[in-house]
């Protein structure tokens, strides 16, 4: 867990309506593909969706549904190469040794959750996205973690006390551009998708979960998780990260995945 020289910005959101869900946002007639991907995953109703790239030029990511801006950290570039296919906004390039996204919003995560990037790196490890549990209702920790090892291979875990993880099979260091959903559900447990396909699943239940904390990615303390990458700082191009408030059946995943690489 990242205490030290993060600037903490804290935002209780519990009560706060989505635009998602009250607004069926349409694509028709455009012809950009980040456009369209835009309205699937805002019609998909997310609690909070970061277009990473957009507008940043000052280090600070908009958050389009609530508005809870973040900010960018360390030796971080931006790069014309988006995830989304064809898309003119491009991504921010993290350098693997100390850059991050720092979304430090007190936010609360209950029994039911997804969230979803892009990611595209040839150099393996590091922490992808990770939510830090500052209070939780049933015991002293509740750590979720999306991170990859040095041989690119994928990990989905929470740590609440008792580590529970599943991993995938293939390596995703590749060169190419990926979508990672990782979901957690009371009933669900552990669900991790990679470009539309379900690649592990691993049962854990907690009765009425909830806590609140806060999410960063491309960076965070690693320790104790299996199969730990030598850099807990990740490598590579990021893009597109959006929340939501259940499990994302597979049907939207796989829409997602076809919209994001403009083949629907």
């Amino acid at each position: 867990m990242k205490l030290i020289g993060l600037l903490f910005i804290s935002l209780l959101v519990t009560g706060c309506a989505k635009t998602a869900d009250l607004v069926n946002y349409s694509a028709s007639g455009s012809n950009d593909t980040r456009t369209k991907y835009k309205s699937a995953v805002l019609n998909s109703g997310p609690s909070y969706y970061w277009r990473v790239a957009q507008n940043n030029s000052d280090g600070l990511i908009r958050e389009i549904v609530q508005g809870n801006t973040g900010q960018l950290r360390g030796g971080y570039t931006l790069s014309s190469n988006g995830g989304v296919f064809n898309s003119s906004e491009g991504s921010v390039n993290f350098n693997g040794t100390s850059s991050y996204i720092d979304l430090v919003r007190q936010v609360v995560m209950t029994d039911s959750f997804s969230i979803e990037f892009w990611f595209k790196t040839s150099i393996a490890g590091g922490s992808l996205a990770s939510f830090t549990a500052i209070s939780f209702n049933r015991g002293t920790t509740a750590d979720f973690q999306i991170y990859m090892t040095d041989g690119g291979i994928l990990y989905w875990g929470l740590d609440s006390g008792t580590m529970v993880t599943c991993s995938s099979t293939n390596s995703y260091s590749n060169g190419a551009w990926h979508q990672v959903v990782a979901a957690y559900g009371g009933l669900t447990g552990l669900i991790l998708y990679v470009d539309g396909t379900s690649i592990c699943n691993q049962t854990v239940s907690i009765s009425d979960f909830s806590a609140t904390g806060n999410w960063e990615f491309a960076g965070n303390d690693l320790t104790s998780w299996p199969s730990r990458p030598s850099s807990d700082y990740y490598s590579g191009l990021f893009d597109e990260v959006s929340i939501y408030d259940s499990v994302l059946p597979l049907t939207t995943v796989k829409a997602h995945y076809a919209t994001g690489t403009g083949t629907q």
